[in-house]
């Protein structure tokens, strides 16, 4: 957890630094080598974590150093952030709730509808505030 926070400060204020791809990497392999059934709520404050370290990397990434970001701009991402941060509890509660059924290919086809549905409908409410 403490490597994460520190990679994605840094990435946060070195934009250009891998610490951008190197923080989600240690989520993904720290979850793909965890033993057991480990989700639990905690997933939601790392998504949030992840999510802030991206809109600062991408706040800061706007123009040199010292240079502010105006109100409108950093108002616009922290929008944008909020709707992609309902995703976590979206994604969070059906897992919890499947987690102790038996996995069957119905699951995994709903799951991409659900998906295939989210990003058009996501695409389509962005599409239209494209000139933001």
């Amino acid at each position: 957890m403490v490597l994460v926070a520190v990679l994605a400060a840094l990435h946060a204020r070195w934009p250009e630094s891998a610490g951008g791809i190197a923080a989600p990497g240690v989520v993904v392999l720290f979850w793909g080598a965890a033993l057991g059934d480990r989700l639990s709520a905690w997933a939601l404050p790392a998504a949030a974590a992840l999510l802030a370290s991206h809109v600062a990397a991408l706040l800061a990434a706007y123009g040199p150093d010292g240079l502010g970001v105006d109100v409108p701009t950093l108002l616009l991402w922290l929008r944008r952030a909020g709707a992609a941060f309902l995703l976590a509890p979206a994604v969070l509660l059906p897992a919890l709730v499947l987690r102790d059924r038996a996995e069957t290919p119905d699951v995994w086809v709903v799951g991409l509808a659900v998906a295939l549905v989210a990003t058009v409908v996501a695409t389509a409410a962005l599409g239209r505030g494209a000139g933001d």
